[in-house]
């Protein structure tokens, strides 16, 4: 399916990752089901906005991060010991995300608008000068990202919303840490150009 049989512990990312994570990881294995439940509610807001920014289907991305947790629960005997606990999620969840875009063979378009919910208490005016300030820039970036062919944008969401390193992301984009490098200097390059546009 998505996941690799059990054999010996698999590294993932590249950088460490907490040992909170991997003791959770190795009690779920043993069928602890708060540890389970932890995994789930440290990673289920993140699967859950990668996945919009891959497929944007609200409902189908919270079906999928169910099907995903379902199933490693049902195959945790089977499951390998990892020491990247959010590389391996997010490298399950994108193969099971992309399978289902196959599937369906239904690729939308993005729907990306960062949070900015940072307002400090000042007067109406100018928190609705800097509401539509907000929205304008975000509404910018959303276009520009929009405009990234697809590797460039997904290399800009997991590295800027989700807060991947570079070895993680060439991990989970099956690519070199160079490539990751090219992807990302053109990536940036481009937005610079869109977002001036």
């Amino acid at each position: 399916m998505f996941l690799s049989s059990k054999s010996e512990k698999t590294e993932f990312l590249g950088s460490p990752t907490s040992k909170e994570d991997e003791r959770l990881w190795a009690n779920f294995l043993n069928g602890n089901e708060l540890a389970f439940c932890a995994i789930y509610n440290k990673y289920v807001n993140a699967l859950f906005n990668y996945g919009m920014h891959l497929y944007p289907d609200r409902e189908a991305n919270k079906e999928l991060i169910q099907e995903l947790f379902s199933f490693l629960w049902q195959n945790r005997s089977s499951l390998k010991e990892v020491h990247q606990v959010n590389g391996y999620l997010f490298i399950c969840y994108r193969n099971l995300v992309f399978r289902r875009i196959k599937e369906k063979d239904n690729w939308g378009p993005l729907d990306l608008i960062p949070n900015g919910n940072e307002l400090a208490e000042v007067s109406t005016e100018e928190v609705w000068i800097g509401m539509e300030t907000r929205k304008a820039n975000a509404d910018r970036i959303k276009n520009a990202i929009e405009g990234l062919p697809p590797r460039q944008r997904e290399v800009v969401i997991l590295k800027f919303f989700n807060g991947l390193n570079n070895d993680q992301l060439a991990d989970i984009l099956g690519i070199s840490k160079e490539g990751i490098y090219n992807l990302m200097s053109k990536a940036i390059g481009k937005l610079r150009l869109l977002v001036k546009n």
